[in-house]
């Protein structure tokens, strides 16, 4: 090799190393301002996976009613078998209100829950018509949720405990 083609070789790596540090470096000061963006620190991501866990596990399962906390009442007690369950694909909420079958929307992003308007069926009975009244008003109220072992509790706008629901 020619003392000429040595210096140019030469010349060639130290811009050939100069770029490659210039995008290292460019590329670490991205990836830097993009954490800072997003997600920073690993409890961030793991709160995001744990409440996207627990509406993957409030709309996955039909629920049973177990007791409405501000009326004092224990449904097994009544007799009736209140229920609710959630249509993912419509997101429509429906189940059996203590007499009449009821239907209607939710939101839910995060540990918040809405109910829309619910619509009911008319029929009138003997018993159950008490409970579904109760139940009716409460789900009105209803705007967030949490799971406790493995039952369901919904709150209302100032965290207090409406509903116990268990699968």
């Amino acid at each position: 090799m020619t003392r000429l083609s040595q210096i140019v070789n030469r010349v060639y790596k130290v811009r050939l190393l100069s770029l490659l540090s210039g995008l290292l470096v460019s590329a670490l000061i991205t990836g830097c301002s993009v954490m800072q963006e997003g997600k920073s620190n690993r409890s961030d991501v793991t709160e995001d996976a744990q409440q996207q866990l627990n509406v993957e596990r409030l709309l996955g399962q039909k629920w049973r009613l177990l007791s409405i906390q501000a009326e004092g009442i224990e449904a097994d007690a009544s007799g009736t078998k209140v229920s609710l369950a959630f249509n993912t694909d419509k997101q429509q909420v429906y189940g059996f209100a203590g007499c009449n079958n009821y239907f209607g929307q939710y939101t839910v992003t995060d540990n918040s829950l809405v109910f829309g308007y619910l619509g009911m069926t008319r029929k009138m009975c003997h018993t159950g018509m008490e409970i579904e009244g109760k139940f009716g008003r409460l789900m009105s109220k209803v705007a967030s949720y949490s799971f406790e072992e493995n039952k369901l509790h919904f709150y209302d706008s100032d965290k207090r405990l409406l509903a116990i629901f268990a699968k």
